[in-house]
């Protein structure tokens, strides 16, 4: 919570946060399905209930807790934060229906809380999906609510463009050169809004932007809006842009077509 707060003070658009269930049910926000990394415990995350979850404190300072989705609906609703949109990245180790369903449970309960009514976020909350699979269930628990499709292979987002006013948000090497030119051109001709996943370096935040993209995930907010709003001072050297370009664009995108060829993703849209 202390990170998305963090984003909405520099002047961030929108935040984006992965889900997962917990074994009860409750949508939780952790990027990790495993929680050794950031809690230190053995185990995932759809093992504990909440009530276990909620226990849980991060290996590092501040020592925080895990945040439920429905904790950060309450901080959007607050008046001061209108402005900002949420991309949920919905992650694959649940059942589809399931955790749709939690999502819709959650939306609703925060809302409840601070008493805004469900319809209030339609345009507000993307539904981030890595297989079209998951889309049917987008619809029968959130009608109407925009889908996004999140990935890097553009066979898979290819076919999102039959999805109706489905978004997408896809890693940045997958969109250099000839053929990811092509499709965000395409994409953008119907309407669509094509964002980038995730760009961190100041070289490559400005490549994204002179390639016509909508948006771009980052972690560093602030040197982005800093770019963005013709603020920023920082000096780039060609060898700068040379290392940034070989180790986070020019190597993925040499590795990406064979993991996309390898990778299926597993998903459980029943019990």
């Amino acid at each position: 919570m202390m990170a998305f707060e963090g984003a909405i003070k520099t002047g961030a658009q929108a935040l984006e946060t992965d889900i997962h269930l917990s074994k009860d049910g409750v949508a939780v926000l952790s990027h990790d399905s495993d929680l050794k990394r950031c809690y230190g415990v053995e185990g995932k995350v759809i093992d504990y209930d909440w009530k276990d979850l909620q226990t849980l404190r991060t290996i590092k300072e501040p020592h925080v807790p895990m945040p439920r989705l429905s904790e950060l609906v309450e901080l959007l609703v607050r008046p001061e934060n209108k402005r900002i949109w949420l991309m949920l990245d919905i992650k694959l180790d649940n059942v589809a229906d399931d955790v749709m369903f939690a999502i819709a449970r959650e939306i609703a309960r925060g809302s409840d809380s601070t008493g805004a009514v469900a319809e209030d976020w339609h345009g507000r909350i993307q539904l981030g999906c890595w297989s079209i699979e998951f889309t049917p269930f987008c619809e029968k628990h959130l009608p109407g609510f925009p889908i996004t499709f999140i990935g890097f292979s553009l066979a898979a987002a290819n076919r999102f463009l039959e999805v109706p006013e489905a978004n997408f948000n896809l890693v940045f090497p997958s969109i250099i050169g000839p053929f990811g030119s092509d499709f965000v051109r395409r994409a953008q001709s119907m309407g669509r809004e094509v964002y980038v996943w995730t760009v961190n370096e100041t070289p490559l935040m400005k490549w994204a932007i002179s390639l016509g993209v909508d948006g771009i995930v980052t972690d560093e907010s602030e040197r982005l809006l800093g770019i963005t709003n013709g603020t920023s001072q920082e000096a780039i050297s060609l060898f700068r842009w040379v290392i940034s370009a070989i180790v986070h664009v020019w190597w993925p995108m040499l590795i990406i077509p064979f993991y996309a060829a390898l990778f299926k993703p597993k998903v459980r849209v029943s019990r």
